[in-house]
């Protein structure tokens, strides 16, 4: 009995869990989209993760 019960409780605990992060979820994503940069700041290619070369401006590109 000790046993089913403590299922239940653990079952009861990751269901909530389950239920939070879902309701959450579009918090995190629209954070994670206001961190990025303006589409301006973007020259040349889309940046990739871990290329910080990315952010910098194109020097083909003249600049008044």
């Amino acid at each position: 009995m000790k046993a089913r019960k403590r299922a239940g409780t653990v079952g009861k605990v990751l269901g909530c869990a389950l239920l939070l992060v879902i309701a959450l979820f579009p918090i995190y994503w629209l954070g994670g989209l206001a961190t990025l940069p303006p589409p301006a700041t973007l020259i040349g290619r889309p940046p990739y993760i871990g290329d910080a070369g990315a952010y910098l401006p194109d020097p083909a590109v003249p600049h008044h």
